[in-house]
């Protein structure tokens, strides 16, 4: 499912449900606000999603940077069936919790990715390198 689709079932489902004064979440405006100042982790996770394993020096990069994140084994766990495609539902019923407490985890897992991404000295360096090789090539 792309961001599309799920925007348009996110609409949907919005537009179903009445207006509820004692609930502003549900206003457009509200979901709005809240949109701007959430941390950008949808840049994060793109980047680890492309993770190509062809490429040995971006797959060592990427274990360098769990390996500082100093994830928990349920995080490590989450974050892996994630990476595989499962939805937190189905990480739910594994899990045997709720569905949000595996977003919660999924979600510091990712702030804990980012904190080690800040910190790594090496970040991109295989993009870098493969720009470079290619650059006399084309």
């Amino acid at each position: 499912m792309t961001s599309e689709d799920l925007n348009f079932v996110a609409d949907a489902l919005l537009a179903i449900c009445r207006a509820d004064p004692e609930r502003p979440c549900y206003t457009e405006d509200h979901l709005k606000v809240q949109e701007r100042q959430r941390p950008d982790l949808e840049a994060l996770w793109r980047r680890i999603a492309i993770c190509r394993p062809h490429d040995p020096l971006l797959q060592r990069e990427c274990e360098e940077i769990v390996a500082m994140a100093n994830l928990t084994d349920r995080q490590t766990a989450i974050l892996q069936w994630k990476l595989d495609g499962a939805t937190f539902e189905a990480i739910s019923l594994r899990e045997q919790c709720t569905r949000q407490s595996v977003r919660a985890g999924f979600i510091a897992a990712l702030r804990k990715l980012r904190r080690a991404m800040d910190g790594y000295a090496f970040l991109g360096i295989s993009d870098v390198y493969h720009q470079q090789t290619r650059r006399g090539s084309v």
